[in-house]
């Protein structure tokens, strides 16, 4: 056996992100690889839950990053914030440009996958979602705190991800575009308009629905394994592109969060239902 093979097999039995790859992607880690690695210097747990839950118990290190704060502060409060309130919170964050960001929430993934997306779209390029909630973590006994973890002010800078990020008026090309799919990730009752959060019900025309409860299991949530996520979007070629949707962003997340685990061009409609079901000049189906 050559130097090269005896190497190449001492990287495999060795490399903590590889022990889960039989059933996740690199975007998704697990408990054991974040206890391992946590200490590391490039890694950076982020607590996307609330501040209150951060201030009653976190992961040890981890620095609070409520997904609330990836809202704009503007009138639309709905949509996306800006990049200079987002290069203001990761730069008290502590969080530096080429570090690994390890996100987690209370097990729901939808504040995860949220800020996830957040920071995709600005450019950052190397971050995880934790595949438990923090219960979870809690459960196997491993360290929590309660005091604020801070890290040293960073310069962080980031820039805009135009292939992350679909608009109003993108979302309305797509519905005439079959390079394009839309997936609604909103519940079922959403999607056939018996019930909605704008004053219409439906769902925008052409959209397909696969619910964000669908990508997750079990009593302690995580996400289904990566065999069974690709059935749910099995008969999508990956040559197309997708827009996914929800009312508000965070479902939509979770699904944009899975099909780029599953190696998909995808970008999340910022407005979703809630910008879209309201405008009366946009088309709907399904409404009731």
């Amino acid at each position: 056996m050559n130097v090269v093979r005896i190497l190449f097999l001492l990287l495999l039995l060795t490399a903590p992100e590889l022990t889960n790859a039989t059933t996740h992607t690199a975007l998704t880690v697990e408990l054991a690889w974040l206890r391992t690695n946590m200490a590391r210097l490039d890694v950076v747990v982020v607590d996307s839950r609330e501040s209150h839950e951060y201030a009653a118990g976190h992961i040890t290190g981890a620095v609070s990053i409520p997904v609330a704060e990836t809202f704009s502060s503007g009138a639309r409060s709905d949509l996306l914030a800006s990049i200079s309130e987002i290069k203001e919170l990761l730069r008290t964050a502590g969080v530096r440009n080429d570090d690994h960001i390890v996100l987690y929430d209370n097990g729901s993934f939808a504040d995860a996958a949220r800020v996830f997306w957040v920071f995709e779209v600005y450019g950052h390029e190397h971050i995880s979602i934790l595949n438990n909630g923090f219960e979870a973590w809690v459960k196997r006994g491993a360290p929590i705190s309660t005091r604020s973890d801070t890290r040293q002010r960073s310069d962080y800078l980031p820039s805009v991800n135009p292939r992350r990020l679909a608009t109003k008026l993108a979302t309305r090309f797509a519905m005439q575009n079959d390079r394009i799919v839309l997936i609604d990730a909103r519940t079922e009752a959403e999607y056939n308009g018996q019930e909605s959060i704008a004053s219409r019900h439906g769902h925008i025309p052409s959209a397909r629905n696969v619910p964000a409860s669908d990508l997750i299991m079990g009593t302690e949530p995580q996400f289904r394994p990566i065999d069974e996520l690709a059935d749910l979007f099995g008969d999508i070629p990956k040559d197309k592109q997708v827009i996914t949707y929800c009312n508000k962003g965070k479902h939509a997340a979770m699904a944009y969060f899975t099909l780029r685990s599953l190696g998909y061009d995808v970008s999340a409609y910022d407005g979703s239902w809630y910008e879209w079901g309201n405008d009366l000049n946009l088309p709907i189906a399904g409404e009731r």
